[in-house]
């Protein structure tokens, strides 16, 4: 059976663990893994191969944790020092790290092929911390777009279990702040609660919702008990 990037992940929590990190989250917007040791998070991308668009990818999580790591297969990487000149450039000018993972005999194994530096500015750390919670506690990375359950899609399922019930109740059409007050995963997920669920409830308008304007204000309604 092919190896998938998922694959990687108890591996890679391995790793974490020994670094001192007591909480671990998977898919994190879309960061494969964030360990948090105290108020430092590391952040690992998997993937099973090392390529130019991960080495990016990893980059552009310095504004948001302390240690950024790159893991691959161990087959993928032997050394430091076999590496392109491309690729030493990158890591060392956004200060990554790179380790490989392996399983032998059931023991979970990784090297370190090169150590990050720390990031003091993560000016955007806060753009994370909410993501830490638990539904992407213990999950595992790797997962493609089209199999991962992104808090995105768990938000969507709560105001979709909400919206029901109290349809159920009779009150079918609900306000956007009735929404808002009434559906906590939908107040974490938006910087913006207002903007942020009117959009996504208009995307699914030709569904399993509707909208109307009542009394001068947008309101939505379940179409149906699935």
């Amino acid at each position: 059976m092919q190896m998938k990037e998922a694959d990687l992940s108890p591996l890679a929590k391995r790793f974490l663990l020994d670094q001192g990190c007591t909480e671990i989250y998977g898919e994190v917007r879309d960061i494969d893994l964030v360990g948090k040791q105290g108020q430092i998070l590391y952040a690992i991308e998997l993937k099973l191969k090392l390529n130019i668009k991960v080495v990016e990818q990893a980059a552009s999580r310095k504004d948001m944790c302390n240690y950024i790591y790159i893991a691959v297969p161990k087959d993928a990487v032997k050394d430091y020092y076999q590496l392109s000149p491309v690729y030493k450039l990158f890591l060392e000018h956004h200060t990554l790290g790179l380790i490989t993972l392996s399983e032998f005999s059931g023991y979970y194994l990784y090297h370190v092929i090169k150590h990050p530096k720390f990031n003091r500015l993560t000016i955007h750390k806060h753009w994370l911390l909410p993501y830490l919670n638990e539904f992407s506690r213990d999950k595992d990375g790797g997962h493609t777009t089209a199999t991962k359950e992104s808090p995105y899609k768990y938000m969507i399922y709560e105001l979709k279990e909400f919206m029901q019930y109290h349809h159920r109740l009779g009150k079918h059409w609900l306000s956007i702040n009735q929404i808002i007050q009434g559906c906590e995963s939908v107040r974490k997920h938006y910087s913006n609660p207002r903007a942020g669920i009117r959009n996504a409830l208009t995307t699914f308008e030709s569904s399993w919702c509707e909208s109307k304007i009542i009394d001068g204000k947008l309101h939505f309604k379940i179409k149906e008990i699935s």
